[in-house]
């Protein structure tokens, strides 16, 4: 009897450990496959701000009234799209841009400031907030070694 009890329990160890090593696989399988995504995804979303930065630069002495306007709601879309897949530090950037190309907007123009110079800085900050982003996401190997990708700091969550 007691050989019969110790090759259950034995099995059942087995057949338990087993199952926990396959379950754990499948975590760690689906944790890849979600780095994965999101890297591809902050390649694409990093990607469009910088497309977004460059057409503001194209516009912000514009007077094509139509033309900003719908500079503006693409870049408000990319703002929004780095807030979820991407970095803070790249977003507040990125945000300084912004702010920059809506001077126009304003009554009066701050004394001396010229919008372009002003966003072509503000965009040397946005790609060096990218780059230290993809530097710490990949382990400091370099950019270009694997893509883009995510930090883990995120927008604090809004309380109700």
């Amino acid at each position: 009897m007691d050989a019969f009890v110790t090759a259950l329990v034995s099995g059942a160890l087995g057949g338990a450990l087993g199952a926990g090593a396959t379950l754990l696989d499948r975590r760690a399988a689906r944790a890849d496959e979600h780095r994965r995504w999101l890297r591809e995804t902050s390649r694409q979303v990093y990607a469009q701000l910088l497309e977004e930065i460059r057409r503001a630069e194209a516009l912000v002495d514009s007077s094509d009234e139509a033309a900003r306007i719908e500079q503006e709601d693409r870049m408000k879309r990319a703002l929004d799209q780095v807030k979820i897949l991407g970095a803070l530090d790249v977003a507040e950037r990125f945000g300084d841009v912004f702010a920059i190309f809506m001077w126009h907007r304003m009554p009066e123009r701050p004394e001396g400031v010229d919008p372009a110079s002003g966003i072509d800085r503000a965009a040397d900050d946005v790609m060096k907030a990218i780059r230290n982003d993809l530097a710490s996401n990949i382990g400091g190997r370099g950019v270009e070694s694997l893509g883009l990708g995510r930090t883990r700091r995120r927008f604090p969550r809004r309380r109700p």
